[in-house]
């Protein structure tokens, strides 16, 4: 009994431990994306192209992103976490400085390479470090690494709003930057299985494992295309400035991460497979009726008034049904649960890239609520292929 009592804090505290570094990668990873949102106006003008074409940075670094974790995934050799986040966090550096100093759209577009690969490889790591964690501590790991993606947001959001309104868009990658001197600081605390494996691997996933990551990725497909153009929408269609605009993603990212740390218990409590197809239903009405706002008459403070609480809601969905596939996932090949989260590393950058590309395009043909619409499709048939799908394991990791 006293070996018991003795020994459950000090597990707590390991896993507390092992848990602040996944957090700080996955962060890290998240702000390259942050700075661009409420930022995305100001770049379009600065560098003179329309907002769709600058947002298409969005879309090539989603096409690196793809690229870095299919290569990490299929890797003959064996990469450790902490190396990973280590090269991410570096890669997180030359990014931030390139992307800052661009002189025109091209010189943009390709300062977004090293941003792709330092996604690939922190995302990577800060999921594939989940692995370690066995039992009722994988759910609850799962969701505070789901929720650190909207830590960033929290934190990023205000950041990168006030800096583009009030020095220039230019000065938001200071903060990727400083997220990344956090990753080396930790880097001794990184532990945990690779989350890289051999093309044998890969062959020998089980078939629900396969398409629990296609349905994953039309999720990741929706949810990216609202990220990418969120900003602008309140910019542009609601009339907000950036400052502000700010403000409402991180009252959005607040709603996430809350979401995020019960959808963790959830995960531990109820049947994942009708969880995560409910979720994704819910996500899907509510993508449709953020980007709807647009079309609402009035002046313009009760139209992002609404567009905000509409947006806090869709994170909110969105944080909880994350944390609760990312278990989900890891119940798909118990023996082998650093390789299904390597896999939904590249689930999300496929994600990413096509949706950043579709949401451009109906924009581009069409309008908010047009987008709006596509996307919400797009998460709808990820909620059906998770409900025809058998679920292995009701509520084991």
């Amino acid at each position: 009994m006293t070996r018991d009592v003795d020994t459950a804090p000090r597990t707590a505290e390991r896993d507390v431990a092992r848990l602040v570094p996944l957090v700080a990668a996955a962060m890290t990873s998240q702000s390259l994306l942050v700075v661009l949102t409420p930022s995305l106006v100001a770049v379009a003008t600065d560098l003179g192209v329309e907002v769709a074409a600058a947002g298409q940075a969005r879309s090539l670094t989603g096409a690196v992103a793809l690229a870095g974790a299919l290569a990490l995934l299929v890797s003959v050799s064996s990469f450790g976490v902490r190396r990973l986040a280590v090269a991410g966090a570096f890669l997180v550096l030359a990014a931030s400085a390139s992307v800052a100093t661009a002189t025109g759209p091209i010189h943009y577009l390709v300062a977004h390479v090293p941003v792709g690969l330092a996604i690939a490889t922190l995302l990577t790591a800060g999921f594939a470090g989940l692995g370690g964690f066995t039992g009722g501590s994988r759910a609850w790991a799962a969701g505070w690494v789901t929720a650190a993606h909207g830590f960033a947001w929290v934190i990023g959001g205000p950041i990168s709003g006030a800096l583009t309104e009030h020095i220039s868009w230019r000065a938001t990658h200071v903060f990727p930057a400083i997220l990344a001197l956090g990753v080396l600081t930790l880097a001794g605390r990184f532990a945990g299985p690779a989350g890289t494996v051999s093309r044998g691997g890969l062959a020998n996933m089980p078939r629900p494992a396969y398409r629990w990551v296609v349905a994953e990725t039309l999720a990741y497909m929706g949810w990216a295309g609202v990220l990418t153009y969120v900003g602008a929408l309140f910019v542009v269609g609601l009339g907000t400035t950036e400052g502000l605009t700010g403000w409402v993603l991180s009252a959005g990212a607040v709603s996430f991460v809350i979401a995020s740390v019960l959808g963790g218990r959830l995960a531990a409590a109820g049947d994942l497979r009708v969880t995560v197809y409910v979720l994704s239903g819910l996500l899907a009405v509510a993508v449709a009726g953020v980007l709807g706002t647009a079309l609402l008459d009035g002046d313009a403070r009760p139209r992002w008034l609404v567009g905000a609480v509409a947006y806090a809601m869709a994170n909110a969905i969105a944080g909880a049904r994350i944390a609760t596939t990312n278990v989900l996932g890891m119940a798909q090949h118990p023996e082998r649960p650093e390789l299904m989260m390597t896999a939904l590393a590249g689930a999300i950058q496929a994600g990413y890239l096509l949706g950043a590309v579709l949401s451009g395009l109906a924009l581009a043909v069409g309008d908010w609520a047009v987008s709006g619409l596509v996307l919400a499709l797009v998460i709808a048939a990820s909620a059906v292929l998770t409900a025809l799908r058998p679920s292995p394991h009701r509520n084991e990791p």
